[in-house]
């Protein structure tokens, strides 16, 4: 392995430990949204806010549905927070949410193609 090759794995280490960060903060804040409207939904009841019911319902669903592209979210967003430091590389570019779930290994075979 070449020092471009090192270099490059790691960026992506780098990166793709961002992800894993991001994903967690994330997934941990939806859940922690999703049981305060649990736990609010019955006083909401209560009081028939329905422009608040539909809110937590609608967003609820939502979030639901995110939890599902959560990694290829957070690699998103670890792309953005990443691209002062490498969006000057050609490879970066080239970096797609599809790269989220692959090992680190398979990133840079996969870019230095």
């Amino acid at each position: 392995m070449n020092t471009a090759d090192a270099a490059l794995e790691t960026a992506i280490t780098a990166i793709k430990s961002t992800q894993g960060r991001l994903a967690v903060a994330i997934g941990i804040a939806m859940g922690i949204i999703l049981m305060v409207y649990f736990l609010t939904f019955s006083m909401l009841v209560n009081h028939l806010n329905s422009g608040l019911l539909w809110f937590q319902g609608l967003s609820a669903i939502l979030m639901i549905v995110a939890f599902f592209y959560l990694h290829r979210l957070s690699f998103q967003l670890a792309l953005l927070r990443h691209r002062r430091s490498f969006g000057g590389q050609p490879w970066y570019v080239q970096l797609t949410s599809r790269h989220a779930t692959q090992t680190v290994p398979q990133v840079v075979r996969e870019l230095r193609r």
